[in-house]
């Protein structure tokens, strides 16, 4: 990912000491009587750690050291003794292990600014390896300035790292940030640079970029006929009403459709044809000032009457976003929340009831 406008203003979460040396300067030794070493990413780090402080940190380094696994076949010889991760992140791993093996004066503070995407990075291992509990002493910490730094970094979904942002809200199981990110891609999400609702390089929670995309077909469904039927009732008035009201109907009709063409949702079009974000559609829809279409002030009760019926149809189609039509968390969304949230510290008793 090119993202670099949070360079300089966050730490990685890790820092490394200098290596023990011994015959091979390129290894970096976590535990200086390590017994096991670890080719990070094609050999782009060799960490010498402690077998045991590993397959005691979860049950899968249990097994995949002490198991049936050809990694563990090495431990006879511990001078030997390699297992290749050529997918993982250095970086992450670092910090990883730095906790595993309780070095914590290597690790950022709890309150310190950290950069998001090592953040992510460690987020992805924690879920790889089975490992969120690790970072209970810090998840609540390091997420709150993750959020905090990139909901100032601009307005689009790429600017806010929102997908990454996802994916360690996932991971974490911090549902109220869970939830209030994917309600700010559900109304951002759009056809316009840095607004694409996926992404290929960021992991993402299982069909939660499905869900979101079809509550914006439902609620642009829901608007779309609401507003259709808002049009109707100014191409058919009353029969009592007299010829001026008439004109008047006539008046906002075409202020109404004007918008919408310039907004290309007139004539009414598919909901996954429509380029704009929910969130521009409903300024504009908001923004249209009815009494300019009036040429006086007989007529401003009804140009009146007109902005507060058409905002209550716009608002009521896409707001609020918690009903059952919209709910973009399925039951397997909020249970892995649930269980991740007592891993990492993030859990609060009937957290799922909040707005």
């Amino acid at each position: 990912m090119s993202n670099t406008n949070m360079v300089g203003l966050s730490r990685p979460l890790s820092y490394p000491l200098r290596p023990h040396l011994d015959d091979d300067k390129s290894k970096e030794y976590i535990d200086i009587d390590g017994d096991l070493c670890l080719d990070i990413g094609h050999g782009s780090a060799l960490f010498v750690v402690c077998s045991k402080s590993l397959a005691r940190s979860s049950r899968f380094w249990k097994r995949l050291l002490y198991g049936q696994f050809k990694e563990g076949l090495g431990r006879e010889k511990p001078s030997e003794w390699v297992v290749e991760l050529p997918e993982d992140d250095p970086e992450a791993m670092r910090t990883v292990l730095n906790i595993v093996h309780c070095r914590f004066d290597q690790i950022t503070d709890y309150d310190e600014d950290v950069d998001v995407m090592c953040l992510l990075g460690v987020c992805v291992l924690t879920d790889k390896y089975d490992m969120t509990h690790l970072l209970r002493p810090w998840a609540t910490g390091w997420s709150r300035n993750v959020n905090f730094e990139c909901n100032v970094q601009g307005d689009t979904l790429r600017d806010r790292y929102s997908h990454e942002r996802l994916w360690i809200a996932w991971e974490l199981g911090d549902i109220a940030e869970f939830k209030e990110l994917a309600r700010f891609m559900l109304l951002n999400c759009s056809f316009a640079t840095g607004q694409s609702l996926y992404v290929d390089d960021v992991q993402a929670p299982p069909g939660i970029y499905e869900n979101i995309e079809n509550a914006r077909l439902e609620i642009l469904k829901d608007l779309f006929e609401s507003l259709e039927g808002r049009l109707d009732s100014l191409v058919t008035p009353d029969q009592e009403h007299d010829s001026e009201t008439v004109d008047c109907a006539a008046l906002m009709y075409g202020k109404a459709a004007q918008t919408l063409y310039k907004l290309q949702l007139w004539p009414w079009p598919q909901g996954e044809k429509v380029p704009h974000s929910l969130a521009h559609i409903v300024k504009k829809l908001l923004a249209i000032d009815w009494r300019s279409a009036h040429t006086g002030k007989a007529h401003e009760a009804c140009a009146e009457y007109m902005r507060r019926a058409w905002c209550d149809d716009v608002i009521n189609a896409v707001y609020p976003l918690g009903d059952n039509k919209s709910s973009l968390l399925s039951d397997e969304h909020r249970r892995h929340l649930d269980i991740q949230s007592k891993k990492s510290g993030f859990y609060i008793k009937d957290a799922d009831t909040r707005p």
